[in-house]
């Protein structure tokens, strides 16, 4: 199908038009000029008759030739005057001439009038006039002529201006067409400046639409560029990351057998280790930065608006791999405050989780530690972050040895306007504390400062622990003559798995390892039933990853994915569909690890720290066949309790003595403590009536101290 130009379409039939349109108006101002002198004819010759019918009457009142004479000569002044450019009269009376008037010598343009009348007197008169009408004629046509002009003039004007209009449309639309097949986007975006003010509304849409698709098409190259070389950084950070993982863990682990060292050497270690560690974690973090960038930022490329993301969700999250990531952050931070010590205590936070907003936690915790920091005298100080589990709940600590806060301030922080020691002054905004305190507690937490003046301050945060994600990994069992297979690329993983395994004398029960860092090598290895398997996510340089592998050879079940990408949702969304438990890197060092040997399957199981009441369950579960095990304490009861069914009934005593400071153990914390970790068969053997423990959802049921009768 041809195509045609704006242009051509639209004035291609303006053009046909106005030509039919001249055509119609020549022939409507010929028929309007033959009208108007038919018209002038029909006046002239009305006119012509009055005159002849006057001359017939004076020739009638008077037979005077001269009166008639002279009466003629005053017709032919009128005749002339009318405008006629010249005329003839002659009279004659019975034939004869009687008077005469004007000139005959006109030729195409005459008119003639002849009228004979009989009079009383019995003559007959007759008149003739002769006339010439060129005059009317040529007035006639000249208006016919003047009337075309204008109208052809105004057609011509009318022409020119939808002429002009479409090349105001046109001409744009052409620069916009040759830009876009150009499409050079490093050109000015100013091509169609020229065109943002037209008077066509339009038009000047159309200019300020193209010139901003272009600046938002070469800001969308820019920042496609960026995310180009943020998705390389990315890809750098988490492998250098992956790198000192395995390494560090092997560190961290020997670190704790390094007693025969001296402590300025062991410090030195420490804190080299430690220097590693905040290295890992700052590149992890720049690497997940940038892995955003590139995931939430690419819809935003294109759009030279401001990117509004939405609102984090609160999600349950590892407590101490936040707490960890953010003292990391806090001492390349402040690393040229060298007289300032920054540590993290996690040594019992391994599995510790929490339901919050992990962003908003880590910048309260940062936030928190920079009031700690700016409120040291001298520059000089010492703060811990410590997360451990306490009464079913977890608990962070923010300990400083700083100046402390006086008591009537102390009563009052945590509300707006209230602060102290910031700076070096007296007071602040108080916001921040403020803050803390209303987020944690909209979290369903607690939220306590206690603090000595002179000594220091302690914030307590207490949060409630959200139950153990499914692909968490709390503990390696492995089953007594077993093998476990490590499957890994950096040889100080499986350095860390050997010394693990010595560390419970694995060899004593006929457990062994086996090690592979490639891929082909294990997916060639013979399998059999007693195995557990130990792998890495990442594989350098080899096709699969290691949860292809697990896949490939079907191990799911039996297997532990041990990564430093477990925050990745994508992995732990695959570990939870192939139900794989998921094993932080740093972690491996730490996670416990236990020898399951084949037991009785028990029955039950007593915590009570009274003497008389264990013996008094042991002889009845002898005499009625059960098995029963008694725990006089906390203590003993969690060496047992990564071996036991979590389907098992436990009875636990209200009351089990004091601890170390002499603060009551109630048996109502333990039993929310193992609630919370999975355990949902509890009751509370106690004396005390059972409606003191009706709140307590956590518990299957109030009984006394009589031991059960039947299982």
């Amino acid at each position: 199908m041809s195509q045609v130009s704006i242009r051509e379409k639209i004035l291609e039939p303006i053009e046909s038009l106005f030509k039919k349109t001249l055509i119609v108006i020549f022939a409507l101002t010929i028929l309007s000029s033959g009208y108007q002198i038919i018209s002038s004819r029909q006046q002239t010759q009305s006119f012509l008759a009055t005159f002849a019918n006057k001359i017939s009457q004076s020739a009638d009142l008077d037979g005077s030739l001269i009166y008639l004479q002279k009466e003629i000569d005053q017709l032919m002044s009128s005749i002339e005057a009318s405008g006629l450019t010249g005329g003839h009269i002659l009279v004659t009376i019975n034939g004869r001439n009687a008077a005469e008037a004007g000139n005959r010598t006109f030729g195409y343009s005459t008119m003639t009038l002849t009228t004979t009348s009989v009079l009383q007197s019995g003559n007959v008169v007759g008149v003739q006039i002769d006339v010439d009408i060129a005059q009317i004629l040529k007035r006639e046509f000249l208006w016919g002529l003047i009337s075309f002009s204008i109208l052809l003039v105004l057609l011509l004007g009318v022409k020119s201006r939808v002429a002009r209009s479409l090349t105001m449309i046109t001409q744009p639309i052409e620069v916009l067409a040759s830009n876009i097949s150009k499409m050079d986007t490093s050109a000015s975006p100013n091509a169609f400046e020229g065109y943002k003010d037209s008077n066509i509304l339009e038009i000047s849409k159309l200019s300020n639409s193209f010139q901003g698709f272009l600046v938002r098409i070469k800001t969308g190259e820019e920042q496609i560029a960026q995310l180009q070389k943020n998705e390389i950084f990315s890809n750098i950070s988490k492998q250098v990351a992956h790198d000192i993982r395995s390494p560090l863990s092997a560190l961290s682990m020997a670190m704790h057998g390094l007693s025969e060292i001296p402590e300025a050497r062991r410090l030195l270690i420490r804190n080299a280790v430690q220097r590693i560690n905040d290295i890992a974690n700052d590149l992890l973090n720049k690497g997940k930065q940038a892995q955003l960038q590139k995931t939430e930022g690419f819809t935003a490329a294109l759009d030279s608006s401001t990117v509004h993301l939405k609102a984090p969700q609160s999600s349950s999250f590892l407590l101490p791999a936040i707490v960890d990531s953010i003292i990391s952050e806090k001492r390349i931070q402040f690393r040229d405050k060298i007289n300032i010590s920054i540590e993290a205590d996690l040594k019992e936070s391994f599995g510790i989780f929490i339901n919050a907003n992990a962003t908003e936690f880590g910048r309260l915790i940062s936030n928190l530690v920079n009031n700690s920091i700016e409120a040291f005298a001298n520059g000089k100080g010492e703060i811990v972050v410590a997360v451990r589990a306490y009464n079913g709940q977890a608990l962070l600590t923010i300990s400083d040895n700083g100046k402390g806060i006086p008591e009537h301030i102390l009563a009052k922080l945590g509300q707006p306007g209230v602060s102290h020691g910031k700076n070096g002054t007296e007071s602040g905004s108080g916001l921040g504390v403020y803050h803390a305190k209303k987020t944690v507690e909209a979290w369903g937490g607690k939220f306590e400062i206690r603090s000595s003046e002179g000594t220091g301050t302690t914030i307590k945060i207490n949060l409630p622990r959200a139950v153990t994600p499914t692909w968490f990994a709390e503990i390696i069992q492995i089953a007594s003559g077993s093998t476990v297979v490590a499957v890994d690329d950096d040889l100080s993983i499986h350095q860390i798995w050997k010394g693990r395994l010595d560390s419970i004398n694995a060899n004593a029960t006929g457990i062994t390892l086996r090690s592979f860092t490639s891929a082909a090598d294990f997916k060639s290895f013979q399998l059999s039933d007693n195995m557990i398997f130990l792998m890495d996510y990442e594989l350098l340089n080899q096709k699969e990853n290691g949860l292809d592998l697990i896949k490939d050879r079907n191990i799911s079940s039996k297997s532990i994915l041990v990564t430093s990408r477990h925050e990745e949702p994508h992995i732990r969304d695959a570990c939870e569909k192939l139900h794989i438990k998921l094993l932080p890197k740093q972690l491996a060092g730490f996670v416990p690890m236990q020898i399951v040997t084949q037991q009785p399957k028990l029955d039950y199981i007593l915590i009570d720290d009274d003497d008389l009441t264990q013996m008094s369950w042991k002889m009845n579960a002898e005499n009625l066949g059960h098995q029963m095990k008694g725990y006089l304490n906390i203590e003993d009861f969690k060496k047992d309790l990564t071996n036991l069914d979590k389907a098992i009934r436990i009875y636990i005593d209200s009351d089990l003595g004091n601890n170390e400071l002499g603060h009551p153990i109630k048996g109502e914390n333990l039993a929310q403590d193992l609630h919370v970790t999975g355990f949902h068969n509890i009751y509370l053997a106690t004396g005390y009536e059972a409606n003191n423990f009706s709140n307590l959802a956590f518990l299957k049921g109030i009984v006394g101290k009589d031991p059960p009768t039947n299982v």
